[in-house]
């Protein structure tokens, strides 16, 4: 995914486009690595509308110059119209979900968010989203379901006691993500 810098002292920043360079490069099928154009940061591989299967969005990036930061903004239009994913989850470091974040993600049959507290966000932040699955951390339950625009979403549940790939039951591939998880392989979605 693209990031852009938005506090250099704290190391955070904000996943997806920024709104002059979305508006800028909005029919344009493939985009430049870096872009100028972008305050106090620099453009990264933008996230392809048409990525399919599931998107993990990292609690940390690592630009070229080897600096970590911590990933705590999802920007405007940053997942538009990806109507292949079918899977996103969002990091607890998660602090601001922009307007249009994830619209027209027509494909997305489940959104884990690992926030503790609902964000804000807008109408607009899920349009066109029918019948996902919005999982949230155990204990959240019911203040997602109370807070706006959050509530909208056909189903709310928590992440599941054992069913740690969310696929509605538990088994023997909930025993295999588990030993993967523990062996420090890729095994979104998890409870962690």
């Amino acid at each position: 995914a693209t990031f852009t810098i938005t506090d250099k002292t704290n190391n955070e920043v904000m996943i997806g486009y920024d709104n002059y360079y979305y508006e800028a490069d909005i029919y344009s099928p493939t985009l430049p690595s870096t872009d100028s154009h972008v305050v106090e940061g620099k453009y990264f591989t933008a996230i392809d509308k048409a990525t399919e299967g599931r998107l993990t969005i990292p609690e940390t990036v690592t630009d070229e110059n080897g600096v970590t930061y911590t990933v705590t903004g999802i920007a405007n239009h940053a997942f538009a119209e990806c109507s292949g994913l079918t899977f996103i989850s969002v990091p607890k470091t998660i602090k601001d979900i922009d307007t249009f974040a994830f619209s027209q993600c027509t494909g997305l049959k489940i959104l884990k968010v690992c926030v503790n507290e609902p964000l804000e966000v807008f109408a607009s932040t899920f349009e066109g989203i029918e019948d996902a699955t919005l999982y949230v951390r155990r204990g959240c339950l019911e203040a997602y379901s109370a807070a706006k625009c959050w509530k909208d979403f056909s189903l709310i549940r928590e992440f599941p006691n054992g069913d740690v790939n969310l696929d509605g039951e538990v088994n023997i591939q909930d025993v295999v993500a588990t030993v993967g998880h523990m062996l420090g392989n890729e095994t979104e979605p998890f409870d962690v």
